[in-house]
């Protein structure tokens, strides 16, 4: 395998890393720096690195320095430099602190390169609905910038099966900058950065993108692809990989002060399948050295990314980001899978500073093949896809060989419906992969198994479902493994979540207990994500401030107004401009004032007015907004407001459709289910019994006309109930037996949340007349109501996310 042959040498092709004995590489950006080297002689069994800027005395310790691949080779990662600025890197021996083995000078990114040369897009095509492409090459000495006035927009109309793929398109150019330009439109997408080197995208609007589709239930396509629930294009081949921003075989992109919203489809769900579809940014084959900095990503229950910042060829060295990147500042919201996938190599790869929300999982590591990556200071809350589905904060788990470190440190994880961290599955037997300290864990119950000892945790706090019992049996199991030995249970007792202020209350527990991490973390520092000074996440290096950052509307809404304030402190020299964005399917709230100015040392009302005419078709409205100020920056603000909802339980546009009632299958314990939830369908629920390892439903139907039809049911499933296979046999025909496991499909956020869920398809057609089924080994935990046969599962679906009709 590829990934043994890399534990031979140093030297590999296949990472771009080619270090002989005596070898340093230093790999800064504008804020970090990767360092890389391979000292001759005998490896001492660790290294001093330490680090200053260029001219002062003080030298500073890095954060921990590794050596496991390549074999021989020593690597981490520098945090926290002024950009713009010299610093030197030094490697002592720790035998002998005295020798210094390497000192280098390196120099971090600017923000602010050298312009030769400044064109203007609206002067160079009066049509700018042709999109563009752009494959200039500038210099080091002299960046090309491309531009626009505000108000002007570049299009990229949409053609079916368009031989340009983005609106934009980047190919084989150098040194490009695109800034302060609104591009709506491209075929796959909004833009693409195509074999080039050395591009920034800077203060865009982005939206419009992405290929149209019908969403289909059959299992497979035209080409044989798996396709149940997922969207296909006019040639039958599934929808997946559209970007606002793609990066391929590219080096050194940087994407910041981005407004990425709104692409043209979405999502499925878990329910279904894997997801797939739109995203934010995604990254194939990376060359290293991309910064994702300060953009707000926000989709939408219409418009749900699949992950927020999603990579390709995930199980392969060269798959994701790579290497030496930066992922920070962002606001990352509404996706059906993960808010972003650092996978692949993932070494020295940082993910810092971040607000994540509204997704199925947290951030993905798995697979970290080389590593070390870095997860630190980030807040992640409210997640769930749009069924309100949710997993891990962190997960690892891949088919793929991976003994990459993987560190997450002081993290700030709030939710009780979220799993702390998710296993490894093929993690490289005797290596301690997972390294956690001074997390927050507000969240659900996990018990560690096998894959703990592979892991090196301590000092996390962990809040159990808001449960002292729970969080102690935790922490115990943590124990048995030798883990969290000075970990601590109890509420971390956070401000005020549900209004975004997630810091600590003077009185925590969590205050001033952080255990000091080099280069990190300082001594005295809180746990959770509130260090160094930060106050507010996504952190933005600008001092406008606004609160609450989330807006809670209830239901029935009896307060239809809420206010945000803005404020900006007297000690800044000068006004701030700002105006509101906010995704174009969010028509059911406005924001006013939406633009204006704020002096220093004033604040200011922003009215936030939900239209409740539109809060109707689903259960819950999520969306976000945000405050931008003229250069890219802002801040955004989350809102939620249940809708009025009574679900369409027999929809007239499924007429070929049987409902069997669990109340008519034999053998089964009625029960009544009693709930204010207006979600909830009313009517007699039958629970399974709870004591039997295996439950069967056998029943008859009779169809009118034949066709493809689909098994559903509609039901609610206990909170972390055990996914079991299930075996479907259609008619005494042995040729119509399936086998699957339920997983992700079967399980929604409440027990009480009575859902139709998506199990099979009945084969290819089905005849017209009587049939039988036969359904073995159903999980006990499921509160049944109906079993549903249809030729038209997708309006049973329809209803939950209300999505646009193309």
């Amino acid at each position: 395998m590829i990934f043994f042959s890399l534990a031979l040498h140093a030297q590999s092709p296949e990472i771009d890393l080619v270090l002989n004995k005596g070898d340093i590489e230093i790999k800064p950006s504008f804020n970090n720096s990767s360092y890389y080297f391979y000292p001759k002689g005998v490896s001492e069994k660790e290294y001093i690195v330490d680090y200053r800027r260029k001219g002062t005395q003080i030298w500073r310790p890095t954060f921990k320095t590794i050596s496991d691949l390549p074999l021989g080779v020593w690597k981490g990662s520098i945090f926290g430099l002024e950009e713009d600025t010299e610093w030197q890197l030094r490697v002592r021996s720790s035998l002998d602190s005295s020798q210094i083995i390497f000192q280098e000078d390196f120099r971090t990114w600017t923000s602010n390169p050298p312009i030769a040369k400044v064109i203007d897009l609206s002067k160079l095509t009066a049509n700018s609905k042709g999109g563009i492409v752009i494959s200039d090459e500038g210099k080091p000495d002299g960046w090309i910038k491309y531009t626009a006035p505000t108000g002007w927009v570049l299009k990229r109309e949409y053609i079916d099966k368009d031989a340009q793929t983005a609106a934009v398109l980047f190919k084989n150019a150098k040194y490009v900058i695109l800034e302060n330009v609104t591009i709506e439109g491209g075929y796959n997408h909004g833009i693409e950065v195509f074999e080039s080197e050395y591009i920034r995208i800077i203060n865009c609007d982005i939206s419009g993108w992405g290929r149209l589709g019908k969403q289909v239930f059959t299992s497979k396509s035209l080409r044989g692809n798996n396709t149940i629930g997922r969207y296909l294009d006019s040639n039958g081949k599934v929808i997946n990989y559209d970007a606002g921003v793609k990066i391929m075989n590219s080096l050194g992109t940087v994407v910041e002060r981005s407004y990425i919203h709104d692409p043209r489809l979405r999502a499925n769900s878990w329910m279904f399948s894997h997801p797939t579809g739109p995203s934010a940014v995604y990254v194939w084959n990376s060359r290293g050295s991309n910064v994702i900095r300060y953009n707000d990503m926000i989709g939408s229950d219409e418009h749900r990314w699949n992950d927020v910042i999603e990579s390709s060829e995930n199980g392969s060295i060269r798959g994701g980001f790579y290497r030496d990147s930066d992922i920070y500042g962002n606001y990352l919201a509404f996706g059906n899978d993960d808010s972003a996938e650092l996978e692949g190599g993932g070494m020295n790869n940082r993910f810092y500073q971040n607000k994540v929300e509204g997704t199925l999982m947290g951030v993905s590591t798995g697979a970290t093949i080389l590593g070390p990556q870095f997860v630190f200071g980030n807040l992640l809350t409210n997640l769930g896809d749009e069924s309100g589905l949710t997993f891990n904060y962190f997960k690892n788990g891949h088919g793929k060989p991976q003994g990459g470190k993987r560190y997450y440190l002081n993290n700030t994880l709030y939710g009780f419906n979220t799993a702390p961290y998710h296993n490894y599955h093929n993690p490289i037997p005797h290596r301690q992969l997972g390294f956690m300290r001074n997390n927050i864990f507000s969240s659900a119950n996990q018990r560690p198994p096998d894959w703990a000892k592979w892991d090196d945790f301590d000092n996390d706090l962990f809040w159990i479902e808001n449960n002292l019992q729970l969080s102690k049996e935790l922490l115990s199991t943590y124990h048995e493994n030798g883990l969290e030995m000075n970990g601590m249970v109890g509420d971390p007792q956070l401000i005020d979540p549900l209004k975004g202020n997630y810091q600590l209350a003077t009185n925590s527990i969590a205050k001033a207990k952080s255990v000091p991490l080099a280069n990190i973390t300082p001594e005295g520092e809180d746990m959770g994500a509130f260090i160094n000074g930060i106050n507010v996440l996504p952190f933005r290096p600008f001092a406008l401030t606004a609160y609450p950052q989330e807006l809670q509307f209830s239901v029935p809404v009896q307060k239809t107004i809420k206010e945000v304030t803005l404020s900006l402190p007297a000690s800044e020299k000068q006004s701030v401009k700002f105006d509101i964005r906010q995704n174009k399917v969010s028509n059911w709230f406005k924001v006013s004032p939406s633009s204006g100015e704020i002096n220093p040392g004033e604040s200011i009302k922003l009215t936030v007015t939900l239209d409740e005419g539109k809060l109707r078709g689903r259960p819950l409205f999520r969306g976000a907004f945000i405050i931008k100020t003229p250069d890219g920056l802002s801040r955004p603000i989350s809102l939620y407001a249940k809708g009025k909802f009574k679900e369409d339980l027999k929809p007239s546009a499924a007429p070929n459709t049987v409902y069997i009632e669990a109340a008519d299958l034999p053998d089964m314990a009625e029960i009544t289910r009693k709930s204010n939830d207006p979600t909830v369908s009313k009517g007699k629920y039958i629970e399974l019994n709870e004591d039997s390892k295996e439950t069967s439903i056998e029943a008859q139907f009779n169809i009118k006309k034949p066709g493809r039809y689909f098994l559903l049911m509609r039901m609610a499933i206990k909170i972390n109930s055990r996914p079991r296979k299930f075996q479907l046999i259609l008619d005494d025909n042995p040729e119509e037996t399936f086998q699957y496991q339920p997983g992700y499909r079967w399980s929604v956020a409440d027990e009480n949340d009575f859902r139709v869920m998506f199990l099979q398809e009945l084969g290819d057609e089905l005849q017209a007349g009587k049939h039988q089924i036969f359904i073995k080994d159903i999980d006990g935990n499921i509160n049944l109501n109906q079993v549903i046969i249809t030729d038209n599962p997708g309006v049973f679906f329809e209803q939950y996310w209300n999505r646009e009709r193309e």
